[in-house]
């Protein structure tokens, strides 16, 4: 999947498998992905490349793509 795909897509994430570590945001040069106070999960797609190195990052696999 390159980066056009992805962009028209969204990385989301499972709430009951996310612990909220932060690896996926660590990973992401691009500033895609960040938690909110709340730790809400927020995407921008604007940001991101495409390279999905936040989905490999996560150690739970809470991170999908819809």
């Amino acid at each position: 999947m390159n980066s056009a795909q992805i962009n028209k897509k969204s990385i989301q994430f499972n709430k009951d498998l996310c612990v909220e570590c932060g690896w996926c945001t660590s990973y992401c040069r691009f500033g895609a992905l960040s938690f909110d106070n709340n730790y809400s999960f927020l995407f921008k797609a604007e940001n991101c490349k495409g390279c999905m190195l936040c989905l490999d990052a996560c150690p739970r696999r809470a991170l999908y793509i819809t």
